[in-house]
């Protein structure tokens, strides 16, 4: 390169950088991301008979979700717009790859935001449906799926009884 090209270059690439913002200057306001932390209760018994809605809007109590096959519980948003969703996509891939058979074992994700609706939980199955379906190449055999809402005190009972802590009203 010559010298000219590269003191345009050079000249090009101020010009630039002094017309950028200020990196204090944000173009956006950054999510303020929520207050969770897991602390791991081995052996803790779950609270069965907690009253949850399952994404059909079908009153169930946590026990009727549980023992029918081994269940991964996963908590947190079904609006999320972070992390929810690549977790979930996580623990789908790592069933589909562990290469057990699709219903061997069951994925159970409880919203602990009181105010998110059947509905809600309802679009996040179909969203999971449709990622488990993609990883089986496009067929039916998908490990069971469902999502669940509740009221505060059900998720708080269930929340503390696996470690999961949060605080109701943090941003998702």
């Amino acid at each position: 390169m010559s010298r000219l090209t590269l003191l345009a270059l050079a000249l090009a690439h101020a010009a630039a950088f002094a017309q950028a913002p200020a990196p204090e200057a944000q173009l956006f306001r950054a999510p303020v991301p929520p207050a969770v932390s897991f602390e791991q209760h081995p052996g803790a018994a779950l609270p069965l008979s907690a009253a949850f809605t399952d994404s059909s809007g079908r009153a169930v109590r946590l026990g009727d979700e549980l023992g029918r096959q081994p269940t991964l519980l996963m908590l947190g948003w079904h609006r999320c717009p972070q992390l929810c969703g690549l977790a979930t996509q996580g623990v789908l891939e790592a069933l589909h790859a562990s290469g057990l058979p699709a219903g061997s074992a069951r994925v159970l994700f409880v919203s602990v935001d009181p105010a998110e609706s059947a509905a809600d939980a309802a679009d996040r199955r179909r969203a999971d449906l449709g990622y488990a379906r993609l990883l089986a190449g496009g067929g039916e055999a998908v490990p069971t799926i469902e999502r669940l809402v509740g009221p505060l005190a059900s998720i708080q009972a269930l929340a503390g009884r696996v470690g999961f802590n949060w605080q109701p009203g943090d941003a998702r």
